[in-house]
């Protein structure tokens, strides 16, 4: 055991540079592949996220409820200014909704929030949440 032990000991430079090199790409690669923007609906009904895709940002809108849902109204609230994405008809919400494609970063001091209105077998409901940073450096 000691015997090997010498051995490395030559190395032992080499193999810490080579650990912390694996750990910095594995960190680059875990905080690069988080959503820069994320939100989810008190009711824990929709989720939204922001987030960068080569160049552009795109916005997705998920619906995390099995059950059959008509979505009527659609907006992001950007620094107040009210933006809306509603779907040209009422839509029955099967898989994710793109809105804000080929959109720009959001700045630090820009604030989000999603107003939705969508009906269910419970009747129409609305609902305004904010979209949150996560823990995303880049």
């Amino acid at each position: 055991m000691t015997c090997l032990i010498g051995k490395l000991h030559p190395y032992r430079r080499t193999i810490i540079t080579v650990l912390i090199i694996f750990a910095g790409m594995y960190l680059y690669y875990f905080f690069s592949s988080q959503p820069h923007l994320t939100g989810q609906s008190p009711s824990k009904v929709w989720k939204a996220e922001y987030t960068r895709s080569d160049t552009y940002w795109e916005g997705t809108l998920k619906c995390l409820s099995e059950d059959a849902i008509t979505l009527h109204r659609f907006s992001i609230i950007e620094n107040g200014k009210k933006v809306d994405y509603s779907p040209h008809n009422d839509m029955i919400f099967q898989q994710p909704f793109d809105f804000m494609s080929l959109g720009d970063r959001p700045q630090r001091n820009e604030t989000y929030k999603v107003q939705i209105e969508w009906k269910d077998s419970k009747g129409t409901h609305k609902e305004t949440f904010p979209l949150e940073r996560s823990y995303n450096p880049f």
